[in-house]
């Protein structure tokens, strides 16, 4: 099951929205799953942000008209508010929504031991 997971998580060229969240809840347990879930969310929020930002450094540095720096400087700072906005409400939508999926409601800080998970210790290269 985790060479499945492997084969399936691991890719160079993978989307970060395309993660196998579900299996890795499975593997891993919810508090894990949550937490990939997040990084999966973040990530594909940043890829909008980095974008936007790229384009606005590229205007700056091509552009020497001093006032159109300040506009792009103004726009950034509002974008970059609005985004994280945004952000934090759909992460909370989307956190919300896998949180009654996955029956986490009222959910405590301690997670049953999981007596069928056998690993093996690896040496991390």
């Amino acid at each position: 099951q985790l060479h499945a997971l492997q084969n399936q998580w691991l890719s160079y060229f993978a989307m970060p929205h395309n993660q196998p969240i579900e299996t890795i809840k499975d593997y891993y347990g919810e508090k894990v799953g949550m937490y990939f879930l997040f990084l999966g969310h973040y990530a594909s929020w940043l890829l909008y942000a980095g974008i936007i930002g790229i384009v606005v450094f590229l205007c700056e540095n091509l552009n020497e008209y001093y006032p159109f720096l300040i506009w792009a400087t103004l726009f950034m700072c509002i974008f970059i508010s609005l985004w994280t906005t945004f952000f934090l409400t759909s992460w909370r939508h989307k956190q919300s929504t896998a949180t009654m999926e996955w029956g986490m409601t009222g959910y405590e800080e301690l997670e049953r031991e999981r007596t069928a998970f056998i690993g093996k210790l690896i040496h991390s290269p």
